[in-house]
């Protein structure tokens, strides 16, 4: 059916697949200045961003900005 080294390449292609898709980006500081710039850039590029913040105001608001 599958040779040896065919299953091995596809094992791994599953696992960094998966493990893609299971990475976030923590961004702290994510309502202002730098903080907010790099939550911004992750968003854009299309990957998953957990944000911190110490106002829940200001984080809904970026939040909603960047489509999260």
């Amino acid at each position: 059916m599958f040779c040896c080294k065919c299953f091995c390449l596809l094992f791994v292609l599953l696992l960094l697949f998966t493990f893609d898709m299971l990475c976030f980006e923590v961004v702290t500081g994510a309502t202002d200045g730098i903080g907010k710039a790099y939550a911004v850039e992750f968003s854009r590029r299309g990957l998953n961003v957990v944000l911190i913040s110490r106002s829940s105001e200001k984080l809904q608001a970026v939040a909603t900005e960047i489509g999260a």
